[in-house]
């Protein structure tokens, strides 16, 4: 009795599969997880060293700290201050109120001609300006560009 496929060396040989060998990249890479995972927890907690025990003495090493003049310093004027008596302290007094000389009311009035030549040059640059905006909304528009933001 034949079977299908066992003839020939053909991928199937005595009911079993015949594998493919192994890519080596594929084996590297499991060699080194397997290293890797291996090694993670198996080492023991070094134990502490033993404290270094050694004398100090603070005067010295407060002398030879370099901001030392400057505690020095404070300490000097806190003592000065702490010996004098508190100054008084002047309270609020409000000075005297301004006095302001009349203004003539016909100085700063503007005649009726005058407010008029100055409604149409403002109108006039508020014009051009919403028109130059709308030419450049349109170019862009055309363009198909967005706007730049301001800076």
């Amino acid at each position: 009795m034949r079977r299908f496929g066992t003839e020939g060396g053909g991928p199937f040989h005595d009911r079993a599969r015949v594998r493919p060998p192994v890519a080596p990249e594929r084996l590297a890479t499991a060699l080194t997880t397997a290293l890797g995972l291996g090694g993670i927890g198996c080492r023991r907690p070094r134990a502490p060293s033993p404290p270094i025990t050694g004398r100090v003495d603070l005067r010295e090493l407060v002398t030879a700290h370099p901001a030392w003049s400057h505690v020095r310093a404070l300490d000097l004027k806190i003592a000065k201050l702490s010996n004098t008596p508190p100054s008084r302290i002047q309270s609020f007094t409000a000075s005297a109120p301004v006095r302001l000389d009349a203004v003539d009311a016909t100085l700063l009035a503007v005649d009726a001609e005058q407010r008029a030549q100055l409604a149409a040059g403002i109108a006039e640059r508020v014009k051009r300006d919403f028109d130059a905006r709308a030419a450049q909304s349109r170019r862009r528009a055309g363009r198909n560009e967005r706007p730049r933001l301001p800076m």
